[in-house]
């Protein structure tokens, strides 16, 4: 589904590579998408019918939501809703390229463009292929791209953004990409700032990454490898007025993604080639008693219900979920051992978020071998 929104009748002084400052308003933001969806309502309401779009396509845990090698490759024929402005001169494209498409924002040498792929628009409704993001089950959210270029201006914009806000509103993150670092949007003490980040080359190879969300907490991997964490971002004081119908869009949104360019101050081609959400977190955990972390606690679950071959539960000490409560199970524990939360995989272990084992804990880690061990020799 593919809209194009103008507001080359309106009165819209978009900032200029120089006039942008360090800290924009909030309202710069989304403002031109906003005010066009309020000038072509009746245009809109007739156009964004989501019936006869696609039904998602489900394996477990995993709804894809967009995927590049589908006959339909465009993500606007897979339920996404496509907007570019201005109408009368957009020069943004989006093109497919057989696994994958390009969204280009940067023929508007002004950075003038924005374009982008919403999973719901003002008047469209909610967009039934995309599933509820459940802060307190955890959820996940995946996208493979590659950032062929990316410009900006002033350090808080970027030519490429992924939004994604969960069933809670005020626990949403805007993730920006540059050609050679991953950020968040911060939103204190200002609105959509520089927030936390980490250098990375975007424009190496298609890249899988990965949001990974429980609670107030995220996690980003590439590849799966993490490359940043943090706290999710509250921004709902966000205000596109003058917008009668919702001037928080699309911060308001409950489960709401968006892939593209949301601003005039920058601009990229991206190569776009699948994007999927799972309703739980990896399978591997093992904090067998909910509380949290890992520690000896959950070696001790682990010990009590070793040896159990069949319909093993989690709480018994089955890290991996297969049944059974083994030395693969064990291996799980060790690997994850001093995790202070559910979403630190065991290669953060040198970041303040994880616990630093004491030396009780050292000597328990080289007990455990030991006990393995004995379980497994024959009696003689």
């Amino acid at each position: 589904m593919q809209l194009q929104l103008g507001l080359e009748h309106l009165d819209v002084n978009l900032p200029t590579k120089q006039e942008e400052p360090r800290t924009m308003a909030p309202s710069s933001k989304f403002r031109k998408l906003a005010r066009s969806a309020t000038v072509h309502a009746a245009c809109l309401a007739s156009l964004l019918v989501l019936s006869g779009l696609p039904a998602a396509v489900a394996n477990a845990a995993e709804t894809i939501l967009y995927d590049g090698t589908a006959p339909t490759t465009l993500p606007g024929t897979q339920g996404w809703v496509y907007v570019a402005t201005p109408i009368s001169a957009a020069s943004a494209t989006q093109t497919a390229n057989g696994g994958f498409t390009t969204l280009d924002t940067t023929p508007d040498l002004a950075m003038g463009d924005m374009a982008g792929y919403f999973s719901e628009f003002p008047f469209s409704g909610s967009n039934p292929i995309v599933p509820v993001l459940d802060l307190l089950q955890g959820f996940r959210v995946t996208w493979d791209m590659r950032m062929d270029t990316e410009n900006h201006t002033g350090t808080d914009r970027s030519g490429f953004s992924v939004i994604v806000i969960s069933e809670n509103p005020t626990k949403g993150l805007e993730i920006a990409f540059w050609e050679d670092e991953i950020w968040v949007q911060d939103d204190t003490p200002n609105l959509f700032t520089h927030g936390e980040g980490v250098a990375f080359d975007t424009t190496a190879a298609m890249t899988r990454y990965e949001l990974r969300v429980l609670a107030n907490d995220y996690v980003i991997l590439a590849d799966d490898r993490a490359i940043l964490f943090g706290s999710m971002r509250d921004y709902t004081a966000f205000d596109s007025s003058p917008v009668p119908f919702n001037p928080g869009f699309p911060y308001d949104r409950p489960s709401f993604l968006f892939f593209g360019d949301d601003t005039s101050s920058g601009e990229a081609i991206v190569d776009l080639a699948r994007i999927a959400t799972f309703d739980s977190l990896p399978e591997q955990d093992a904090d067998f008693d909910r509380d949290n972390d890992i520690d000896g606690r959950d070696f001790l679950a682990w010990q009590r219900g070793f040896g159990i071959l069949n319909a093993a539960t989690h709480e018994q000490g089955d890290a991996n979920r297969d049944g059974m409560v083994d030395g693969d199970d064990l291996a799980i524990w060790e690997q994850q051992f001093g995790n202070t939360h559910l979403l630190a995989p065991p290669f953060l272990a040198s970041t303040a978020s994880m616990a630093v084992p004491e030396p009780a804990s050292i000597l328990l880690l080289h007990l455990v071998g030991f006990l393995l061990l004995s379980r497994r020799l024959p009696a003689g």
